[in-house]
């Protein structure tokens, strides 16, 4: 599992501007709505309306960040660092504020977010466990709560702005 989209994200975006063939898939969590585009249809929609060719760079350009910041994450080889910076990913798009802790609900399975953060199960439940014992969240039936973020933050070497995905 590369990524998580949510409302309004699109997938498959760069074979609008790729000349071969991509092919991709998808699992879904909840009921989606898709769409389909014809790329000559879009790229002459991005021609009468540039505005839309400027959000599309703006997209483009922050799905390279957002692919370089996981690739940072994924070469360090400290499960906490690979899992804070997904959780703090996950907080950042789909989280919602309650009080002081940010709830993300979420259909993930235990091996959803093992591939997710691309280590095993049950490293990936014992981390969240201790993460758990520390303060910092609170696992729920299909949600987390973040209750520390910032001692999530604090295992990271790098700043929350370079969360991958945020």
């Amino acid at each position: 599992m590369l990524n998580i989209l949510g409302p309004s994200d699109i997938l498959g975006a760069i074979t609008f501007f790729s000349a071969g063939a991509e092919y991709l898939t998808a699992t879904t969590l909840t009921e989606v709505v898709t769409v389909p585009i014809e790329r000559d249809q879009f790229c002459g929609w991005m021609t009468e309306h540039p505005e839309v060719a400027c959000q599309m760079l703006r997209l483009l350009a922050r799905w390279t960040k957002t692919t370089t910041d996981c690739l940072v994450d994924f070469v360090s080889e400290d499960v906490q660092v690979r899992l804070a910076s997904r959780l703090l990913f996950l907080r950042k798009r789909f989280g919602l504020q309650e009080g002081d802790a940010v709830r993300v609900v979420h259909n993930l399975t235990p091996e959803d977010f093992s591939l997710l953060v691309g280590i095993p199960r049950e490293t990936v439940g014992q981390t969240l466990h201790e993460f758990e014992e520390r303060g910092w969240i609170r696992l729920e039936d299909n949600s987390l709560v973040i209750v520390d973020a910032q001692a999530l933050m604090s295992v990271r070497p790098w700043s929350e702005s370079e969360v991958c995905g945020a």
